[in-house]
Formats: structure tokens, C-alpha cells, sequence
């Protein structure tokens, strides 16, 4: 564990002398880089949920104003409907999660962006 730790210093360490500052300021600005990406995920949520039931709302009232085969068209239209419900379900659930996750360990998930961008970094 304390192998790990080390890394995670030195490469905060390394982070902040490329970017002209110290370990104290750098990991500070991360954790609300991922604070503010949990809510921008919110906010993604809050629009695309009403879009999500509007949608789903109109496909499945729609009525066909063609005369040659309106329950084709309706019918389409629904599986349309069941089809955007599942999508916009599985969208909104996952983003849902991956912010709050995001907001209530903030620490986490900045660590994560360091020892990523350090493993890119490393690996060129």
C-alpha cells in the first residue's frame, strides 16, 4: 500500500513541477474538477430525462395520417417509443450513478485522473 502511495505522490509531485506549482495546489483543483463533473452529469440528467419522456410521449400517441397503411406507421411508432424508453432509461441510470459517485467522493475519482493521465503519460 504504501508502494501505491508513493507513486501517487511522485507523480503529484511531477504533475505540479510541470505545471509550475505545488502538490497542494494541484490535487485541490482535481478533486473539484470532479466534484463539477458530477454535476454537470446532474444537469445532463435534468435535460435529458423530460426530452427522454417527451419523446416517448409522442411516438407512442402518434397517429398515422397515411391512407395506405396507418398501423404499419403506428406501430412503428410505438416500437420507436420502446426503444427510446430503454435507451433513455439505461443513459439516464448510468449518468445518474457515475455523478453522484462523482459528488459524494470527489478524492477518488481525482486520484483516478492522475494515475491515468500518469499511466498515458508513462506509457509514450
Amino acid at each position: 500500500m504504501d508502494a501505491a502511495v508513493d507513486r501517487v505522490l511522485a507523480a503529484l509531485t511531477q504533475l505540479a513541477q510541470k505545471a509550475g506549482s505545488t502538490v497542494e495546489n494541484i490535487f485541490p483543483i482535481l478533486v473539484r474538477q470532479a466534484y463539477l463533473a458530477g454535476w454537470l452529469g446532474l444537469v445532463v440528467c435534468a435535460i435529458v430525462t423530460p426530452a427522454v419522456v417527451f419523446g416517448v410521449r409522442h411516438f407512442y400517441r402518434f397517429k398515422s395520417s397515411d391512407k395506405y397503411d396507418p398501423a404499419f406507421n403506428e406501430a412503428g411508432a410505438k416500437i420507436a417509443a420502446i426503444v427510446l424508453a430503454i435507451g433513455g432509461a439505461f443513459f439516464v441510470a448510468l449518468t445518474l450513478e457515475a455523478s453522484m459517485l462523482r459528488i459524494l467522493n470527489p478524492e477518488y475519482y481525482a486520484i483516478k485522473l492522475l494515475l491515468e493521465t500518469m499511466s498515458g503519460a508513462v506509457g509514450k
